[in-house]
C-alpha cells in the first residue's frame, strides 16, 4: 500500500494556505466489496466488482471510474490487476488515464485559486469522466379498464402479490397475457367461460406446448375468471403435470467437467462453485447462504482432524455434516469461504456450457407431456445439466462406489439417513463411521483429477 503523508496543519488558517500543504494528494484504488444481506460479495454477471478511486487531499472523497474488475486478481501493494486478469493491459492503462487526469485536474485549480478543495477536485473530475445522463422516456400505464382486460387483471395480481411471491411467478404471466391477446385480441374476464377455455386449451396443444407451460396458462385463466367474479372451478383447468427423471454425471463426465480448460474466466469461477455442490450437495437456497463459519473442524476417534461443514436444512430443520475432501476444501479457501453467487438463471447457463466445453454429449431420452398423451425427445446431457444435478450426482456417484444407501442419505441430508435425533455418544459413534466412509469413497471418484491452474 502506498505510504500515506500527514498533512501539517498552519498555525495560523489563512485563504492562502503554505504551498507545502497545498501540494500534498494522495490516490488510491480499491475494488468495492460490498456484501449481501447472506454474507456474499456483490459481483454483477460476469462475477466482477466495481473499482472506485479514493481521493485524499484535506479530507478524503470517493469516486466512481466506471470501471469493474475481477477482485481475486487485484494487486492492491501495485495498484493495478495481475497479469492474470483478463486484458490487464487495458485496464491498468484505464486506472494510470484516471490518475492522471485527477493531478491534473488539482493542479488546474491550484494554479487558477491558488489553493484546491477536495470537493473541488471531485467535481471537477465528475464532470469530465462521466457520461451525460440518457432522458429516459415515462413508460405510460394503461389504466385497469373496466371491461376487465388480461393486461388489467395482470397488473391488478402484480400490485396485489408483489413483495409475496417471487420477480419469476410476477413475470410469468405476461406471456400468458399475451398468448391469450394473440388467440382472441381484446378477451376479457367475464368471457372466459368453459366454451373459450376448451378452444383456447386445445389451441396450446396443437402448438406443441408441454404440459408444465399449459399448467402456467391454466393458473392465469382461474385467477382471470376469479377476478370476473366467475369462479376458478372449470374441469379443463385441471392439469397434471410429470416430469421426466433428472439426469445426473458419471465418474468420468465429472471428471470432465473438472479438468477440462474452459475459455472464460466466468466459466471458471462457475465451476469451483459447482464442484463444490457435487460435495456438498445442499438444495439451492441453502446452499447459496453458506458462510464462512459454518467450516467446521471434527476429530473422529482422536485421529487426524476432517474439515466439515456443518450446517441445518432449511427445509427439514435437521442437523447436516458433510465432510470436505482435498479439492473441496481447495475451492472453500479460495474464495475465503464466500463463493461467488450470479443469479440461478445465469448459473445454470453457465454450468451448460462447462458441460458442452467438456464433451458432455450423451444422449437423455425426456419424456415431453402434452395435453392429451406424451412424446419422447432425446437431448445431449449438457443442455440438461443444471445445479439441481449436483444433487443427483453425488447420491449415484457415492451408491455406485460403495453400496451404501446410507451415505448418500446422510450427504443429501435425509432424516431416515443422517443424523436428526441422534445426540450425544450415539451421534459421535455414526459420524465416525459415515465422515471418514465418505472421504474414501471421493477419493475413489476422482482419483488424481484436479482443477486446472
Amino acid at each position: 500500500m502506498p505510504i500515506r503523508t500527514k498533512n501539517i496543519l498552519p498555525l495560523f488558517r489563512t485563504p492562502n494556505p503554505s504551498p507545502f500543504y497545498l501540494h500534498t494528494m494522495e490516490i488510491n484504488f480499491y475494488p468495492k466489496t460490498e456484501k449481501n444481506k447472506d454474507g456474499t460479495i456483490k459481483v454483477n454477471a460476469q462475477g466482477k466488482v466495481s473499482l472506485q478511486m479514493v481521493i485524499h487531499h484535506r479530507g478524503p472523497a470517493k469516486l466512481g471510474i466506471g470501471l469493474s474488475i475481477f477482485p481475486q486478481y487485484w494487486d492492491a501493494a501495485k495498484q493495478k490487476v495481475t497479469k492474470k486478469h483478463p486484458g490487464h493491459e487495458a485496464v491498468n492503462d484505464t486506472i494510470e488515464q484516471k490518475r492522471r487526469i485527477a493531478e491534473e485536474i488539482e493542479q488546474q485549480i491550484r494554479t487558477a485559486n491558488g489553493y484546491a478543495t477536495v470537493e473541488e477536485i471531485a467535481l471537477e473530475f465528475a464532470a469530465r469522466t462521466r457520461p451525460p445522463k440518457r432522458e429516459r422516456k415515462k413508460k405510460e400505464v394503461a389504466p385497469v379498464s373496466v371491461d376487465m382486460t388480461m393486461e388489467a387483471i395482470n397488473l391488478r395480481w402484480k400490485k396485489e402479490n408483489s413483495g409475496f411471491v417471487s420477480e419469476h411467478t410476477l413475470r410469468k404471466h405476461n406471456q400468458v397475457v399475451a398468448s391469450l391477446e394473440k388467440f382472441s385480441p381484446g378477451i376479457t374476464g367475464p368471457e372466459l367461460d368453459e366454451s373459450f377455455i376448451k378452444k383456447y386449451m386445445k389451441y396450446l396443444s396443437g402448438k406443441g406446448l408441454a404440459k408444465g407451460t399449459i399448467k402456467k396458462h391454466a393458473e392465469f385463466l382461474k385467477l382471470a375468471r376469479e377476478a370476473a367474479g366467475l369462479g376458478g372451478k372449470v374441469k379443463v383447468l385441471s392439469v397434471k403435470v410429470q416430469h421426466s427423471i433428472r439426469p445426473d454425471l458419471t465418474m468420468e463426465e465429472l471428471r470432465a467437467v473438472i479438468t477440462t480448460p474452459l475459455d472464460k474466466l466466468h466459466l471458471e469461477i462457475e465451476r469451483d462453485v459447482f464442484v463444490f455442490q457435487m460435495f456438498v450437495p445442499l438444495r439451492e437456497s441453502h446452499f447459496r447462504k453458506l458462510k464462512p463459519h459454518h467450516l467446521q473442524y471434527v476429530t473422529i476417534q482422536g485421529q487426524e482432524e476432517i474439515p466439515v461443514i456443518q450446517t441445518t436444512q432449511l427445509k427439514t430443520e435437521t442437523p447436516v455434516v458433510i465432510p470436505l475432501p482435498p479439492l473441496a476444501l481447495d475451492i472453500w479457501n479460495k474464495y475465503g469461504g464466500v463463493l461467488p453467487f450470479v443469479s440461478q438463471q445465469r448459473r445454470n447457463a453457465y454450468i451448460k456450457k462447462i458441460c458442452l466445453q467438456a464433451g458432455l454429449t450423451r444422449p437423455i431420452v425426456q419424456i415431453k407431456h402434452k395435453l392429451k398423451g406424451f412424446e419422447e425427445e432425446v437431448k445431449p446431457l449438457w443442455f440438461l445439466v443444471s445445479t439441481y444435478t449436483t444433487r443427483h450426482t453425488a447420491a449415484s456417484l457415492m451408491l455406485e462406489v460403495t453400496g451404501d444407501e446410507s451415505l448418500s442419505g446422510w450427504l443429501l441430508g435425509h432424516t431416515n439417513h443422517g443424523i436428526a435425533g441422534v445426540t450425544g455418544v450415539y451421534a459421535k459413534k455414526k459420524a465416525a463411521k459415515v465422515l471418514p466412509a465418505i472421504l474414501e469413497a471421493w477419493k475413489e471418484i476422482l482419483g488424481d483429477t484436479q482443477i486446472p491452474g
